[in-house]
């Protein structure tokens, strides 16, 4: 357990200016020298500028701010906040605050990751719940370790091959939850004589031992090669850290799995003390011409966002969490709060960023990455990212070797120009659209419609041919194994030399034609969907 942090420095902490008052162009003009270091930028404004002057930008009515990757730091939350002038702290305890006028009509955008990592997952939880209750206009976006955390316990003992992993997934790094959990709720309350033993916990928590090979086989063709690999690697990894974390803090396996079963009713169980939590964050949110995710995005999501909306992406979010937790956290979707544009991940290409720019989004701001010397910039595929986790908790500052304890936010403004902030960088970064040669506008641009029927939109129907003759009882297997892939909208089918592999949208054309013959009969079954 992290060292209690006295109320009172804490709130030295988090009250102590330190805001300058420099301005820096962003990007910056010239050469910067970091430590024995220099940085020569004049390339790379050159890029982004002529990236900014060729778009129309829409900016929010009201300053919009954006702090992410907390990790279960409540005090770099203050701090930020404070920093930005939405709240003031009136006393040393979390609740001692009032919101400012800012504090109580401009958007607050927390960029996921509040578990993990730091001093306390329900301290941070709480605060955001008080600044929810008190009128700060609040957005969650969804984080790798927020689902991470989720689909280990949602997914429960019931596990099909492809989550039985799940649990393990989290990782030593959410112990420290399960350690606060035990402590508040548990100590005391439970007989440890009768908790269960480490092999009857591992037996209904952690991967069984012939779960590498038949987890290999049953993502096949679902996931790409590299990862799968790279994914039972990473399982045996944790297992090990798990077991070794567990052994040298005292906390036993027992203590674990009775927590385990807290932690389910607390935070995924809707009507729990947290469930507020999972069942408010989005995986994306727009202001203007602005995509705030956790991440970042690949093709099928730019996809989603162009056919249904941002409110369709969400949607779907919101669907997975309830229904499949494990597609949510690997598939597609998955993408928007874990890739990091690796060979491992699904891929995201300059075509989606036009068609991204078509609609008026021209930058995704997100974290995810960590970032040293505050927010930055970079062009990635034909759309500008600004990249926001600055580092706050402080385990990841330790780690890093990072003084202090951090705050920083990124605000957009009405006029154009956004400001982003930093205990880690001498200067407030200042990135004005006007300046850099763009053109700022007050609405986005009407989504065309099109003029094409659904007939001409779908694709033809697969030409892979696995008409031979079958009993009856395999021609149920085979429908049993469509139906299988339906259910996980992924169609994997290999017949006569081809190939079909598909992931499925919501919606799928199905065409049942039956033809009685002289000496028998036909039917024919036909699935079409739009890519």
């Amino acid at each position: 357990m992290w060292p209690k942090l006295d109320e009172e420095k804490a709130f030295t902490i988090q009250t102590h200016p330190w805001r300058t008052k420099r301005m820096e162009p962003w990007p910056p003009k010239h050469k910067l020298k970091v430590g024995n270091q220099s940085f020569h930028h004049d390339e790379m404004r050159k890029t982004i500028k002529n990236y900014v002057k060729k778009k129309n930008w829409v900016f929010p009515k009201q300053p919009v701010h954006f702090i992410t990757d907390l990790h279960a730091d409540a005090d770099a939350l203050y701090k930020s906040l404070i920093g930005a002038g939405m709240l003031q702290k009136t006393g040393p305890k979390d609740k001692d605050f009032k919101l400012t006028k800012k504090g109580k009509t401009e958007t607050v955008i927390i960029g996921g990751d509040c578990f993990d990592k730091g001093p306390s997952n329900l301290r941070l939880l709480d605060a955001l719940k008080l600044m929810k209750e008190a009128g700060m206009p609040l957005v969650v976006l969804a984080g790798n370790h927020d689902i991470r955390t989720y689909a280990g316990l949602a997914i429960g003992e019931n596990r099909p091959v492809e989550a039985e992993h799940m649990f393990v997934r989290m990782g030593r790094k959410t112990i420290p939850l399960f350690k606060e959990i035990y402590f508040k709720y548990l100590h005391g309350n439970v007989d440890e004589s009768k908790l269960l033993s480490k092999a009857e916990v591992e037996r209904r928590l952690f991967p069984s031992e012939d779960w590498f090979n038949t987890y290999a086989q049953r993502m096949d063709g679902l996931i790409p090669p590299l990862k799968i690999a790279k994914e039972a690697n990473r399982i045996k990894e944790k297992i090990q850290e798990v077991r070794t974390y567990l052994k040298r803090t005292g906390f036993s396996h027992g203590m674990l799995y009775a927590t385990v079963e807290k932690a389910y009713e607390l935070l995924v169980n809707p009507k729990g003390e947290y469930g507020w939590f999972f069942n408010e964050i989005k995986i994306a949110h727009q202001e203007g011409s602005f995509l705030f995710v956790h991440a970042g995005l690949d093709d099928f999501s730019a996809d989603w966002i162009n056919q249904v909306g941002l409110e369709g992406l969400n949607e779907k979010f919101r669907k997975l969490m309830q229904e499949d937790p494990f597609e949510l956290y690997h598939g597609h979707i998955g993408n928007v709060f874990r890739t990091k544009y690796r060979d491992t991940d699904f891929p995201y290409s300059e075509r989606s960023s036009k068609k991204l720019n078509s609609i008026g989004i021209h930058a995704f701001v997100h974290g995810h990455r960590n970032t040293v010397n505050g927010h930055k910039m970079i062009l990635r595929k034909g759309m500008l990212n600004i990249e926001c986790d600055t580092s706050l908790d402080r385990k990841t500052r330790r780690v890093e070797g990072m003084c202090g304890f951090g705050a920083s936010w990124l605000t957009l403004y009405p006029n154009g120009t956004a400001e982003a902030y930093s205990t880690d960088y001498p200067a407030t970064k200042w990135f004005d659209v006007q300046e850099l040669g763009g053109n700022t506008k007050n609405k986005l641009p009407k989504k065309a419609k099109k003029k094409t029927t659904q007939e001409e939109l779908v694709l033809e129907p697969s030409k892979i041919n696995i008409s031979v003759e079958h009993s009856p009882a395999m021609v149920k297997s085979i429908l049993e194994a469509l139906v299988a892939d339906l259910d996980k909208q992924n169609l994997h089918i290999k017949g006569n030399d081809k190939e079909l592999h598909a992931k499925l949208p919501d919606t799928v054309r199905m065409e049942i034609h039956g033809a009685q013959k002289e000496k028998g009969g036909e039917l024919h079954l036909s699935l079409k969907w739009e890519e």
